[in-house]
């Protein structure tokens, strides 16, 4: 994500965050991790919000990552959202 011509900070944080691991070719760790899908919401939870704070800061070093949160709106269907806030990085 920090090649040359790179647009919006907010533009490839989002984008970072509809990866799923393996998806990336040269690049297999970059992305949520697909084990998350068959766990328990409760964990998924607690380990999304981590995951998703370690992979923008590795990946996206521009984004100064303020909060990360997943809203569970619907949890029992498995709708689960991941939102991170970030603060004034450009």
């Amino acid at each position: 994500m920090e090649a040359k011509g790179n647009g919006n900070t907010e533009v490839c944080t989002r984008n970072l965050m509809r990866i799923f691991k393996g998806e990336v070719p040269y690049s297999r760790k970059k992305g949520i991790d697909q084990a998350n899908i068959s766990r328990p919401v409760t964990t998924v939870i607690a380990r999304l919000a981590t995951e998703t704070r370690k992979m923008i800061e590795e990946y996206e070093p521009r984004a100064n990552v303020d909060n990360v949160k997943v809203k569970s709106s619907l949890a029992e269907m498995g709708y689960l959202t991941n939102i991170a806030e970030l603060g004034g990085g450009e």
